[in-house]
C-alpha cells in the first residue's frame, strides 16, 4: 500500500519550525549581518553602495561674489553573489510504517541544523577573514574585562555606534568572563550569572549584549566585537524553503531543504576581533 503524505510522521513545517527553535540559540555569527530581501530581484549579484571616505569638504567662511567650495563623496561597491544551498533526505515506508518516529524527527531536525549551520559557518568565515586592522588582546591569556573595553574603544574611536554592537564568545571565552570579577560587577546582571541565567547568558556590557556560540569556530579565549548596523547583509533571493516528493521505485518520500543566498561585507572595519585577554598587557 503507498503511503499517503498525510501518514509522513514530519511534515514541512515540522522541519522549518525546528530551525527556529532548536538552532538559534548555538548558532550567532548570521546575527553580524543586516537582512536584505532579494526575493523580487534577479540579478545574480547585488551591489551595495559602500562610502570610501568621509565627506570630501567642510563649512567654510565665503566672500562676497565667492565661488562655493564643493564637496564630494565618492562610492565603491561591495557585492553579495547568488548561490543556491540545501540537500536531501529520503524517509521510508518502512520507517513511517513500523513507527521510527522519534529516529525519524530527531534525523530531520540534524537535517535542519546543518543547513542553518551553513549559513553560520559562512557568516564566521566573513568575520574571521574581514575585520579591523587592530587585533586586540594578548594570543594565549584567558580573555577578560579589559579586552572587551579595549574592543570597545577601537570601534568607538572610529565612530561606530555603541548601540549597534554585539559580542560573540565561544564557549571557554564564556567560562574566562563568568570568573572574571570586574567583568560580573559591570555587566548589568551581574549575580545573575550565577544564580540563575549560567553560562549561555552573559548578559550585556555597555548595553551590549554578548553572544554564546558553540559551533566551535571560536577559539580558546576568542571573541568578536561588531557594529551590526555596518559590518554586511545577508542576501535571500529565495529563503529556506522543504518540499517533499514521492520516489515510488525506492518506497520513499524525500524532503528537500533549499536556498538562495549570499553574503557581502560593506565594512570589514565594522568587526574587532579579540584574541584574548588585554589584563597581562
Amino acid at each position: 500500500m503507498v503511503t499517503d503524505t498525510s501518514d509522513v510522521p514530519i511534515q514541512e513545517e515540522t522541519v522549518l519550525r525546528q530551525v527556529q527553535e532548536r538552532t538559534q540559540p548555538d548558532y550567532q555569527f548570521r546575527r553580524a549581518f543586516r537582512d536584505y530581501d532579494a526575493t523580487s530581484n534577479d540579478a545574480e549579484t547585488l551591489q551595495f553602495p559602500v562610502p570610501e571616505d568621509d565627506l570630501e569638504g567642510h563649512v567654510v567662511e565665503i566672500g562676497e561674489g565667492s565661488d562655493y567650495p564643493r564637496a564630494e563623496l565618492n562610492y565603491g561597491e561591495a557585492g553579495a553573489d547568488r548561490a543556491k544551498y540545501g540537500f536531501e533526505m529520503p524517509i521510508t515506508d518502512e520507517a513511517i510504517r513500523f513507527g521510527r518516529v522519534d529516529i525519524e524527527a530527531e534525523t530531520q531536525a540534524e537535517m535542519a541544523r546543518s543547513q542553518m549551520k551553513n549559513i553560520d559557518v559562512r557568516a564566521y568565515d566573513f568575520l574571521s577573514n574581514q575585520n579591523n586592522g587592530t587585533t586586540v588582546g594578548n594570543d594565549g591569556e584567558d580573555l577578560d574585562f579589559e579586552a572587551v573595553v579595549e574592543a570597545y574603544e577601537v570601534l568607538y574611536s572610529d565612530e561606530y555606534n555603541p548601540a549597534e554592537f554585539e559580542m560573540y564568545v565561544g564557549p571557554d571565552g564564556g567560562r574566562d568572563l563568568s570568573l572574571d570579577d570586574s567583568f560580573n560587577r559591570a555587566t548589568e546582571e551581574g549575580d545573575m550569572l550565577t544564580r540563575d541565567e549560567g553560562i549561555t547568558n552573559l548578559g550585556t556590557i555597555y548595553g551590549i549584549p554578548v553572544y554564546m556560540t558553540n559551533t566551535g569556530d571560536l577559539g580558546d579565549d576568542e571573541a568578536l566585537l561588531v557594529d551590526t548596523s555596518k559590518y554586511g547583509y545577508f542576501a535571500e533571493w529565495e529563503p529556506m524553503a522543504v518540499e517533499s516528493y514521492r520516489e515510488d521505485s525506492n518506497d520513499q518520500w524525500v524532503y528537500k531543504l533549499n536556498a538562495h543566498n549570499g553574503f557581502a561585507v560593506t565594512d570589514a572595519q565594522a568587526a574587532c576581533f579579540i584574541q584574548g585577554g588585554a589584563s597581562g598587557s
